[in-house]
Parts: C-alpha cells; sequence; structure tokens
C-alpha cells in the first residue's frame, strides 16, 4: 500500500461443507496484530447434504504496516485462519 490509512474493501468467499439440510451462520474476522479490527457474518441454507459457497462483504481499516490474520468460524465454534498476510508502505516483488 502505498499510503496508509486506507480502507480495503474485499469480499470473502468462503466454501463451506454441511451435514444435511438447514441454516447454517457463519462468521468472518480480520485481525490486525491480533486484535480484531473487522467482522462480518453470513448464513448458508441448504436442503441438502455437500458444499456452498458464502460470499461476506467486509471493509478492512489499516492504520499501519504489520500483520493481517483472516479467520472464520462457524456459530459456536473455534476460529480456524484462512491466511495471514503483511501489510506494508513498499511495494513487494515476487520472488525469482
Amino acid at each position: 500500500m502505498p499510503e496508509i490509512p486506507q480502507q480495503l474493501a474485499i469480499r470473502l468467499v468462503l466454501y463451506l461443507e454441511n451435514d444435511g439440510p438447514g441454516t447454517y451462520e457463519v462468521e468472518a474476522g480480520v485481525f490486525y496484530e491480533g486484535k480484531a479490527i473487522a467482522g462480518a457474518s453470513g448464513q448458508l441454507q441448504s436442503t441438502k447434504m455437500g458444499g456452498s459457497f458464502v460470499p461476506i462483504p467486509m471493509i478492512i481499516p489499516i492504520n499501519g504496516p504489520g500483520t493481517l490474520t483472516f479467520k472464520f468460524r462457524q456459530a459456536g465454534k473455534r476460529w480456524q485462519t484462512v491466511i495471514t498476510l503483511p501489510v506494508s508502505t513498499t511495494a513487494s516483488q515476487p520472488p525469482s
């Protein structure tokens, strides 16, 4: 990111396996240096057993360099880390 602070608008798309027909609540959270800075929730309504995609839009405030961790959980369960990304004010180069 060339300038900080910034707001990052994203849409997380989570793939969830379900146990059968029903409504499943999911939450997504973004953590900056271990502190929650953004969160959203969504619902999966399923008529059969299998997997489905759940889109969850979020706006993430970025106030300085550090580490962002994206997590999700189903209602009442523990957070699971999806990915951890560094935030920097300098452009990173792909490995050669």
